[in-house]
């Protein structure tokens, strides 16, 4: 996929949510169907799609995630833990308010 400049990015992504909005496949199915994954010089695994989700996807976005996280603290962007759990302000400010 080239990528070359943000137009791109923003076309990737466009086509991307029309592949999911178009997937006619129920959580559950998935969930129950078996899946491989196949990785450059390791063995093939396979599993049901909840575990692909659980054990795979997950773990690695989460890892991306913070990756990120570390390369713009490095960059020096005055980010942090706030920034990181803000969806938790408006409990805290429920919970300081009683």
């Amino acid at each position: 996929v080239d990528t070359a400049s943000f137009a791109d990015l923003k076309a990737l992504v466009a086509e991307t949510i029309s592949r999911i909005e178009a997937q006619t496949d129920t959580k559950e199915s998935f969930a129950e169907a078996k899946t491989s994954l196949e990785l450059p010089s390791m063995p093939t695994l396979s599993m049901t799609g909840q575990d692909y989700i659980d054990e795979w996807l997950t773990p690695n976005f989460y890892f991306h995630l913070v990756t990120a996280y570390d390369i713009l603290r490095a960059k020096g962007l005055a980010i942090g833990k706030a920034d990181y759990l803000s969806h938790l302000r408006p409990l805290l400010a429920a919970a300081m308010a009683s």
